[in-house]
């Protein structure tokens, strides 16, 4: 049965927070720390988008030992020969309603001595030792970005996802010389309107301004928003209680009370952030959603 501690007017209950933080030492199941204390306590901030950027994290860690806390920083310093990628997955959520949200390599680990409370900053990129490896490719004559893509996902261990079920754009004489993946992405997203991007393992293809066909649409209900959906010019952004299940991509349906013009509108999830602070009363999905159909087109003059 859910945990819940309190409830309110209007009807639902506050779930109990779930977090587990494991940061694995290289490619292997060993773990660098077996164990966490009360005395411990954690921020984060993971970033997800559609634009092809990398999906990064940010992660402080309090109450650590120093001893820890220096080995982790200097053998994640990556000047050294032997230098260690260290490996860390977050799981949060609530109790009964948690997944993975975070799976990436710790790329920047960074010591704060000089609070009375010590702190270890890390910043982590997803795929690290595979998408930032420069690569060259050539394809003569005009052919459909969906062979493009299913060449570089095969290439880099992903799974390809195409989410374009009408007419696929081609691209004639394409060529790149020792670029990496997201290089090679935003290289074809300012071609054709296509939005080429690396989440979950997976390389998704998606058409501009549209949602990834086959993905399950994501419903947010007016009692899991925090505050109010802010409106943009391209649609909205909207706080909700996390949601580790949310893909980005993926259309969203809207039932927002104050602001019910926008629930007949068609979105798609173009930015998803998960935000969590365990000693404090951040922790929420913040979610980028853009009109379907519409947006800014990335290939525009």
């Amino acid at each position: 049965m859910p945990v819940t501690v309190s409830s309110n007017d209007a009807g639902w209950n506050i779930p109990k927070r779930y977090l587990r933080l494991t940061l694995y030492r290289g490619r292997n199941t060993v773990r660098t720390f077996n164990t966490l204390t009360e005395d411990m306590y954690v921020k984060f901030n993971t970033t997800d988008a559609v634009s092809g950027a990398l999906t990064e994290a940010n992660i402080v860690i309090g109450g650590m030992l120093v001893q820890n806390m220096f080995n982790v920083a200097t053998s994640t310093t990556q000047w050294r020969k032997d230098w260690i990628q260290h490996r860390l997955v977050i799981e949060a959520g609530y109790y009964n309603h948690h997944s993975v949200i975070y799976d990436g390599i710790v790329v920047s680990a960074k010591p704060n001595l000089e609070s009375a409370n010590f702190t270890l900053s890390l910043k982590c990129i997803t795929g690290f030792e595979t998408i930032t490896e420069p690569r060259s490719y050539s394809f003569p004559g005009a052919v459909s970005v969906t062979m493009i893509a299913a060449k570089l996902a095969n290439d880099h261990g992903l799974a390809f996802v195409n989410g374009i079920t009408d007419a696929v754009p081609t691209i004639s004489d394409f060529t790149v010389t020792q670029q990496n993946l997201p290089g090679i992405m935003r290289t074809i997203s300012n071609a054709v309107p296509v939005n080429m991007y690396v989440s979950g393992g997976r390389l998704y293809l998606q058409k501009q301004n549209e949602p990834i066909a086959g993905l399950p649409t994501l419903s947010i209900r007016s009692q899991d928003i925090i505050g109010s959906p802010e409106p943009t010019d391209t649609g909205c952004i909207v706080n909700v209680r996390m949601k580790p299940q949310a893909r980005t991509g993926c259309p969203v349906s809207l039932n927002s009370i104050r602001y019910p013009q926008m629930n007949p509108i068609h979105f798609f999830l173009d930015v998803m952030s998960h935000v969590g602070d365990t000693c404090g009363r951040d922790w929420y999905t913040r979610l980028v959603l853009t009109k379907q159909g519409l947006g800014f087109l990335k290939n525009a003059e």
